[in-house]
């Protein structure tokens, strides 16, 4: 992970900051591109790992130990109890410094106007889902249709690994859009089509079931679920983004 001295010089000369709507598409994606240069693009990720600050031995702290009514002594692995607590120490010190930074490299991204929408949360991840559903919001339906519809068009879905990469980026966009019924069902005819066939039983599902449940604006949200969710019995693994045969013998 590189380090950031000063989140403005990362972001470089020609970097355009977040200003609105207007510019989001083409922001987002350079931002992106950015904080994964940095090593920072985990820490912005909607399943981003939370590391606490570990809580030190009662033998390092006699005086909050005898606060709490706690007998002071020292464990006879003392040694043990203290390496550990260092080592988890360290992961936090350096997952805290690596949070902090990535928050500054989004504040720094993003013009002050914008970056109120997102002053008041605690994490890197937070911070760029309140930017995103301020700007959802800022946005009309007709103009969020047509980029979630430019993006589902243009989809290559070879392997699952795509499949569920697809899933991961269309709901950091558009997760909290509640896309009308005609949208719905044109999104999931359409991946449905680009699916490998490795989805082939999902595909069938989705058929066989069209005609017997009533589509609403969540039919989609569950279907990505499903999408994202779903192994076929007997896929081979990936290897290199090739398909391996195995023999089924366990």
């Amino acid at each position: 992970m590189a380090c950031i001295n000063d989140p403005t010089i990362a972001l470089g000369d020609n970097f355009t900051k977040l200003s609105g709507p207007e510019n989001f598409t083409d922001w987002f994606q350079s931002f992106k591109d950015i904080a994964k240069i940095y090593g920072y693009a985990e820490h912005f990720k909607d399943n981003a790992g939370v590391v606490a600050k570990p809580i030190p031995p009662a033998f390092l702290a006699p005086r909050q130990a005898a606060d709490q009514g706690e007998d002071h002594c020292v464990p006879q692995d003392w040694e043990y109890h203290l390496a550990v607590y260092n080592t988890h120490l360290q992961e936090w010190k350096d997952y805290d410094g690596a949070s902090r930074s990535a928050l500054a490299l989004l504040h720094a991204a993003i013009e002050s106007s914008v970056w109120m929408e997102a002053r008041n949360t605690n994490s890197p991840a937070s911070a760029l889902k309140a930017v995103i559903r301020h700007m959802n919001d800022e946005t009309p339906d007709n103009i969020l249709t047509d980029r979630a519809r430019a993006m589902i068009s243009s989809l290559d879905l070879d392997t699952p690994t795509a499949v569920r990469q697809f899933v991961v980026d269309f709901n950091e966009l558009y997760g909290e859009v509640n896309f009308d019924v005609d949208i719905s069902t044109w999104a999931i005819e359409k991946i449905n089509a680009a699916l490998p066939r490795s989805y082939r039983t999902l595909i069938e599902d989705h058929k066989r079931l069209g005609g017997k449940i009533t589509f609403t604006g969540l039919t989609f949200k569950g279907y990505r679920s499903h999408l994202f969710n779903h192994v076929e019995e007997d896929d081979p693994p990936e290897i290199n983004g090739k398909v391996r045969r195995f023999s089924r013998l366990r």
